[in-house]
């Protein structure tokens, strides 16, 4: 069945539309009113919005007779066909009509026989020119879309006689393009149809000269446009729809604006850098070259930078480990942004990061294991936790998991170990006893202000920090030396890096000298 025709009509007088609406049966000839109006200024905003396949428009009208509104809606590329309704016979119109194309030029009051022999004859003529403009369309989306895949592939030289009139963009000031990629649960989508939709929906009727199509198996959108806002508006209306009607998640990335068709490639080619690396931005649906172009990982470190951007793996292990002892959560989370930011900051490959935190969680459990053998019927098995790490669709969700994974852990300690936490960080102190362990180091590792830490550890143990610390590890000294180890090997092994300040502490907590205490305990040896 033919689709019905639109009809506007335009006229200042009420009557003269109502008896318009009402003089024949417009369906039956295969016509359908789609809206109507008092005046040609208001006619210009109505036949761009219904865009009607017949326009009856009256000659005299205020503020913008029939003609000059014929013309205008011409220039602004009304493609309608008209028929002037007049209660005058004059030549001067008549003339002016004829220059504009205007189908019929009929007088008031209507015939209605001559209206219907003017529909009858029209409607065959629009529905021949609207399979021709089908045809044309269609053959020229095709064109269009074969120069700017060249044009973005850097074919430019190739077809620097193509411009943006040849390719239907007459009216465009700049040319900015949009990749999009789609993450997550997007699988079983047909890119075809979702183009197709998304070009009925929001770019066929966009008033500019934009569009999309597939290039290389992605969804790729052109703005062409000279209204920047406009063309901002269309990607966020684009981005919503794939959102909410199709459910998918979208990644979209925009390069930078082109002031012509031939530089289209520059722009191009931020799109497909910026979704390269999409990987290392949050979730956010636009990226935009603009916004993103003097981001760390588009640069190129220096060596310096190289070795700060360094990753201390045995001490992250470490740090987070204590931090799960002691159930500190805000610790977790600041170490694992600590870690992914190193890693991005370091440029690794999102396969390389993969690896590198799943190495990191499997350390942590297994130190933690280690320690609460019970803990492994409670805990998510190792190819479980690794496999969601692989899952991870962009940097901030990697940073997240990792915090989420401890956190798991961590309570399972506290469930396991319900001691305090004063209790587990002396705990780590008589463990770590041989390493270079400070006040600000500890604070650091579990996340506390060292002054409030070394309060804490005083009123627990009766004794300062470093007195505690001493009194360990003289302790330590005294069970090696017992079992035939030479002072100075004592001394490296409890923490004391100078020896002569070993010697002289283990005489003033001991009350003699490491070779006293030797043959002492051991009469008639020679120490």
């Amino acid at each position: 069945m033919t689709d019905m025709l639109k009809v506007m009509i335009v006229d200042d007088e009420p009557k003269v539309r109502e008896g318009l609406k009402t003089i024949i049966r417009w369906d039956e000839y295969g016509y359908r009113i789609c809206g109507e109006c008092a005046d040609g200024i208001e006619g210009l905003e109505m036949i761009k919005r219904l865009e009607p396949d017949l326009v009856l428009v009256d000659i005299r009208m205020p503020e913008m007779d029939g003609l000059e509104f014929i013309e205008a809606a011409r220039q602004n590329g009304a493609v309608s066909r008209f028929i002037i309704l007049t209660g005058y016979s004059d030549f001067t119109y008549t003339k002016k009509a004829i220059q504009l194309s205007v189908d019929s030029y009929l007088l008031k009051p209507v015939d209605e026989e001559e209206l219907i022999q003017n529909l009858v004859q029209l409607r065959e003529e629009i529905h021949r020119e609207k399979e021709v403009r089908k045809s044309l369309s269609e053959a020229q989306v095709l064109t269009r879309d074969s120069m700017v895949r060249a044009l973005m592939k850097g074919d430019s030289e190739k077809f620097a006689e193509w411009d943006s009139k040849a390719l239907g963009m007459a009216g465009s000031r700049f040319f900015q393009v949009a990749l999009v990629h789609f993450a997550g649960e997007s699988a079983g989508y047909s890119l075809d149809t979702i183009i197709r939709e998304t070009d009925a929906l929001l770019f066929r009727d966009s008033r500019n000269d934009s569009f999309v199509f597939d290039m290389d198996g992605k969804m790729c959108m052109v703005f062409a446009d000279s209204d920047i806002d406009r063309s901002a508006r269309l990607l966020k209306e684009a981005v919503d729809h794939l959102r909410s009607d199709h459910r998918l998640q979208p990644v979209v990335a925009v390069g930078r604006k082109a002031d012509s068709i031939a530089c289209i490639g520059s722009s191009y080619a931020d799109a497909v850098r910026l979704l390269d690396k999409r990987f290392y931005f949050d979730n956010t649906a636009i990226l935009s070259w603009d916004e993103l172009k003097d981001d760390s990982i588009f640069c190129d470190p220096c060596e310096a930078d190289k070795a700060r951007y360094e990753i201390d793996i045995a001490r992250s292990i470490e740090s987070l480990y204590a931090a799960a002892e002691v159930t500190n959560t805000g610790r977790i989370r600041e170490l694992a942004a600590w870690i992914c930011r190193v890693l991005r900051d370091r440029k690794y490959s999102e396969m390389k990061m993969y690896g590198i935190c799943s190495n990191l969680l499997n350390a942590v459990y297994a130190k933690a294991l280690a320690r609460y053998p019970a803990l492994s019927a409670k805990l998510p098995p190792d190819d479980e936790r690794v496999a969601g790490i692989y899952d991870r669709q962009d940097i901030c969700q990697l940073e997240a998991y990792i915090a989420a994974q401890i956190e798991i852990l961590s309570q399972a300690i506290s469930d396991a170990d319900p001691q305090t936490v004063i209790k587990r960080i002396i705990r780590y102190i008589d463990e770590n006893y041989q390493q270079d362990l400070t006040l600000e180091m500890l604070g650091s590792l579990f996340g506390y202000n060292s002054c409030y830490l070394g309060k804490v550890i005083k009123q627990h143990t009766g004794c300062r920090f470093n007195t505690y610390l001493e009194n360990i590890r003289i302790e330590h000294a005294k069970r090696l030396l017992l079992q035939g180890y030479r002072a100075r090997d004592v001394a490296l092994k409890t923490g004391f890096r100078n020896i002569d300040y070993f010697y002289y502490k283990f005489k003033k907590n001991v009350g003699i000298s490491t070779s006293e205490f030797r043959k002492e305990k051991y009469p008639g040896e020679n120490v």
